[in-house]
C-alpha cells in the first residue's frame, strides 16, 4: 500500500489572503491592478500637475545649483516632460486593463 501524503497547507501571505485566495492572473504578470495603478497615479499627478512642477523645478534647481527663477523655456521643457511621463502612465494602464478585461477566460 502506497502512504498517501497530506496536501501541503497554502502559504500564508498576510493574515486575511493566502496563496490559494489570490487572483488567478498573480503568476503570470502583468494584472489589471497594475493597469490600474498607473491610470490612477497619472490621473492624481494631472490634478497635482502645477505641485508637481514646483517640485520638480526646485529639485532642478538644487541639482544644478541654479541661483533664481526658472526660465520660462524651463517651465515649459518641464511641463513637457510631466505631460510626457503621464501619458507612459495613462496609456499603457488603460490598454492594460482593457485588454486584460476583454481578453479574460
Amino acid at each position: 500500500m502506497q502512504a498517501v501524503w497530506p496536501r501541503p497547507r497554502p502559504v500564508l501571505i498576510s493574515p486575511w489572503l493566502t496563496e490559494s485566495a489570490t487572483s488567478p492572473s498573480a503568476g503570470s504578470g502583468i494584472t489589471v491592478e497594475l493597469g490600474f495603478a498607473m491610470t490612477v497615479l497619472a490621473v492624481v499627478w494631472f490634478i497635482f500637475r502645477h505641485e508637481v512642477l514646483i517640485y520638480q523645478l526646485r529639485i532642478a534647481a538644487v541639482l544644478y545649483d541654479a541661483r533664481g527663477p526658472a526660465d520660462p523655456e524651463q517651465v515649459r521643457a518641464a511641463e513637457a516632460v510631466g505631460r510626457f511621463l503621464r501619458l507612459v502612465l495613462f496609456l499603457p494602464g488603460l490598454f492594460i486593463v482593457l485588454a486584460k478585461l476583454i481578453l479574460r477566460q
